[in-house]
């Protein structure tokens, strides 16, 4: 839960089982400053920016953090996932005595939903996690949330399925099928594969990007256009977003025919 109404502070609010975590162990992660020691903070009491109590079979955690970049930590997003992990984990009925919230307390009858990646959706597919054992990653985590901008700015409008193991979707405005499949588990890559009729010709655009461009034929008449991610500058390159927003035009022409 996440509570606005402080000006200066937003109140995050978490709730995990009893025993699975401590307050010092909250406090190691985040490594908060007193609020004394704030600049541009008008005077606040002298309180802990961390705060932990007990609710029944729960532990109700907060923390007060000023800016993002407090809480955009490596430690904490580790704290984070951890956290659901063991919220999720208690999928047993209250034992006798406990009093706990029917919603909290009830079990998911399809374990399947109880996956990470269909509980943290984006958030999983930026993690360093679900790769095969032992491979060597060559491409910066950073990579997905940049290209993710460059999709926004050059084929905005879409939505995004994030609820898969290893790959996301995107689906342009009007369309059912996914415009853009996006691997994000593949160590050799971030591999990003534009789905459309055949016909398209990136022409110049293949000599200017930064990384070799694929196209193949599919069924029923398609092609697709793979690139593949190495570097974090890669997806910040005009001619992707140039590659991206000609390919969603094309397949928008190419509709509004049939």
């Amino acid at each position: 839960q996440a509570v606005t109404s402080d000006t200066w502070l937003l109140h995050l609010k978490f709730r995990v089982p009893r025993r699975s975590f401590t307050k010092g162990e909250l406090t190691k992660v985040l490594q908060l400053d007193e609020l004394e020691e704030l600049e541009n903070l008008p005077q606040y009491a002298s309180d802990s920016r961390v705060k932990v109590k007990s609710a029944g079979a729960w532990l109700e955690m907060e923390i007060r953090p000023h800016t993002f970049q407090e809480i955009d930590t490596q430690k904490f997003w580790k704290w984070l996932e951890d956290a659901s992990f063991a919220f999720l984990g208690k999928s047993r009925g209250p034992a006798p005595g406990e009093q706990v919230a029917a919603a909290g307390a009830s079990a998911s009858s399809d374990p399947k939903k109880s996956m990470p990646w269909k509980v943290l959706k984006q958030r999983w597919h930026s993690l360093r996690k679900g790769f095969p054992a032992g491979a060597d990653i060559v491409w910066p985590a950073e990579t997905l949330s940049v290209f993710i901008q460059a999709i926004h700015q050059s084929a905005g409008g879409g939505r995004w399925r994030w609820d898969e193991q290893t790959i996301a979707r995107y689906i342009l405005p009007g369309q059912k099928e996914p415009w853009l499949i996006l691997h994000t588990k593949r160590p050799e890559g971030l591999i990003a594969v534009l789905n459309g009729p055949a016909g398209y010709d990136p022409g110049d655009l293949k000599d200017s990007l930064p990384m070799p461009v694929q196209i193949t034929s599919a069924e029923d008449g398609k092609e697709q256009v793979q690139i593949s991610f190495t570097k974090l500058q890669q997806p910040r390159d005009r001619s992707v977003r140039k590659l991206l927003s000609t390919h969603r035009d094309y397949v928008s022409k190419s509709q509004a025919t049939v």
